[in-house]
């Protein structure tokens, strides 16, 4: 009898370790999200990856240099805009190919409308605690030997990404006001957003860099700070912040690449949303 209940017994343990075999699945060892690769799991640069619990996807962005703030030649130009001056990003990041869209930051803030519209309405704060959960689910993210995190770009790195390549340019697209097939604003928009990606991509496959919402950056807003690597305006807990990118609701000059509004970073506006990127760790 008592080798009987040997043998049950060591019919359910062979089973038990066989079930958990088939179902067990390392979180650390999980490398591709909806056929990209996980931006938390990253260990060398890959052109794209998605963050896998809101499942936004971003794309590589090559360090390099380029001229930030309107050339002279920009009719449309404020004085916030100027002086331009030569800009080194000194290191790669990852930068949203899309703006967030509902559904994604549904995901993870549990509450707003699901869909393909970019979240808006919400304000830096909100972003900032979106960030927050994102890297403390993350942990780590050790990329090339550089510790990343998930964060709003900052403003030297949005205009280096919304440029495309296009250094000298007044919009991603080239310096003439032919917009229709590039943004959504007031001219075509009906007063509304629009879902993610429908018009043309910047050089760098970056879509509603100009038009559809506005996007928070990182920086408090003052004049260029005066370091001309990685520049980031000085940090405080509350300030007026950057928005570049002009919105739905914004006339032709305000999707120049160059175009800088602000906002207390407590605000929100129907027409303001954001891009997420993944960048050292400031």
């Amino acid at each position: 009898m008592k080798f009987a209940y040997i043998l049950i017994f060591l019919s359910l343990f062979s089973a038990g370790c066989d079930l958990y075999e088939i179902n067990y699945k390392d979180p650390n060892e999980e490398t591709i999200v909806d056929g990209e690769n996980n931006c938390n799991a990253l260990s060398v640069y890959s052109n794209v990856c998605a963050e896998p619990f809101s499942r936004v996807k971003l794309t590589l962005i090559n360090s390099g240099s380029f001229s930030m703030g309107a050339n002279n030649s920009d009719s449309y130009a404020e004085a916030d805009e100027k002086p331009n001056f030569n800009v080194v990003i000194s290191r790669p990041f990852y930068i949203g190919i899309y703006e967030v869209k509902n559904s994604e930051w549904n995901a993870i803030m549990k509450h707003g409308v699901k869909g393909e519209t970019p979240v808006a309405n919400i304000t830096w704060n909100d972003i900032d605690k979106f960030t927050q959960k994102l890297n403390a689910s993350a942990g780590t993210i050790t990329i090339a030997g550089v510790v990343y995190e998930y964060a709003l770009p900052s403003e030297a790195e949005w205009e280096f990404a919304a440029r495309g390549g296009a250094i000298n340019n007044a919009f991603f697209w080239g310096n003439e006001n032919v917009s229709a097939n590039y943004a959504w604003y007031s001219k075509n928009s009906r007063g509304k957003t629009h879902n993610i990606g429908e018009k043309l991509a910047n050089n760098f496959a970056l879509f509603d860099v100009g038009g559809n919402v506005a996007e928070w950056v990182w920086d408090c807003y003052e004049d260029y700070p005066k370091d001309r690597y990685d520049p980031i305006a000085t940090d405080r807990a509350s300030c007026d912040r950057v928005i570049r990118g002009g919105g739905y609701d914004d006339d032709i000059k305000s999707l120049r690449v160059s175009s800088r509004k602000k906002l207390n970073q407590s605000q929100s506006r129907s027409s303001l949303g954001f891009r997420l990127a993944l960048v050292p760790k400031r």
